[in-house]
């Protein structure tokens, strides 16, 4: 992918009675490509209601090209998700 269109980011997943846990490490770039650093996403969410609806939480730790951290340095949040239909 040409990070000029945005972040690339690679990661894995693992399951366990609906509650998935992620991994992921993002390429941070700006919009004429240059490269800002990394961000390492993890995530834990619960699918209920036969996957209709997700929840969970999310942290974020950001790293500039070197490797230290760099403001935002640590984020953490809610996942909220409802599936919507095609019809």
């Amino acid at each position: 992918v040409d990070p000029r269109g945005g972040s690339v980011c690679l990661g894995a997943w693992t399951e366990n009675r609906g509650t998935f846990k992620l991994t992921h490490r993002v390429w941070s770039y700006s919009t004429d490509g240059i490269w800002l650093g990394t961000i390492n996403l993890n995530e834990s969410v619960r699918v209920v209601d036969r996957g209709r609806r997700q929840t969970g939480n999310f942290s974020l730790d950001f790293f500039d090209p070197a490797g230290n951290p760099t403001p935002p340095v640590h984020v953490e949040g809610a996942v909220v998700a409802e599936r919507i239909s095609p019809e």
